[in-house]
């Protein structure tokens, strides 16, 4: 399999298809794609608005990472996050290592977001040293069981793995944060962001990335310069 990519202004499509197939063959699904994304940070925030501009695609799928840290004796929590008034659901989420356990990492989902030009809005329970949120929007994802599985992991490092089950024509994609930031996604993944803040925090720089599904399992990776605390969700989605 390869990976389509296709450009339009700033934004990149990602998308997986057979390199050749049987003259005969049944018609497949054509496999999700990757359409465009936006990321954002606040430090000392309780709440995070940043704009995504959704345009009139098929079966569209947004997902919304979040990245916390907050001090040792105050773990942040997200409270809601919505797309232009419409609230997501949480898809996954991972808490740090032992030693860090003041910091988290979710991703949350919706189906269908409206159209058009909306805010991402993420509240907090309570306020987080720093916070990085980062949107990304998918085409040709199913609109009823969107996700096939979901991984996650966390450690402490200079790299990621984690490894999810999927299958031939998903797409999968993955977000980590880091605490000294993010030098590049393995080497079968496209980079779709990487936004290094800075090395004063934990989870303070984030990086996204898609890869073709293959069954049974994908494995996500991530290097970084530095071994710092990383926390890293991947999702295999199904056309």
């Amino acid at each position: 399999m390869g990976i389509l990519v296709a450009s339009a202004g700033c934004d990149h499509v990602f998308g997986v298809r057979p390199v050749a197939a049987e003259v005969d063959a049944a018609p497949s699904r054509p496999p999700p794609m990757y359409v465009t994304s936006s990321v954002a940070h606040g430090d000392n925030v309780s709440s995070l608005m940043f704009p995504v501009v959704v345009p009139d695609v098929a079966d569209r799928f947004l997902i919304v990472s979040v990245g916390l840290s907050g001090d040792p004796s105050n773990a942040p929590l997200v409270g809601a996050v919505t797309y232009g008034g419409v609230p997501l659901t949480l898809l996954a989420s991972v808490i740090g290592v032992p030693t860090q356990a003041n910091t988290r990492s979710e991703q949350w989902q919706l189906v269908a977001p409206p159209l058009g030009n909306h805010d991402v809005v993420v509240t907090l329970l309570q306020p987080g040293l720093t916070i990085h949120a980062s949107a990304m929007l998918f085409s040709g994802v199913n609109q009823t069981t969107p996700v096939r599985a979901a991984a996650k992991g966390s450690g402490q490092a200079s790299s990621t793995l984690v490894t999810v089950a999927s299958a031939d024509g998903d797409l999968v994609e993955s977000v980590v944060g880091h605490g000294g930031g993010i030098t590049s996604a393995g080497e079968n993944q496209v980079t779709v962001f990487v936004d290094n803040t800075s090395a004063n925090y934990s989870l303070d720089n984030a990086g996204g990335s898609v890869a073709a599904g293959a069954a049974p399992y994908v494995t996500m990776t991530w290097t970084m310069p530095v071994v710092d605390e990383w926390q890293q969700i991947a999702a295999s989605l199904q056309p």
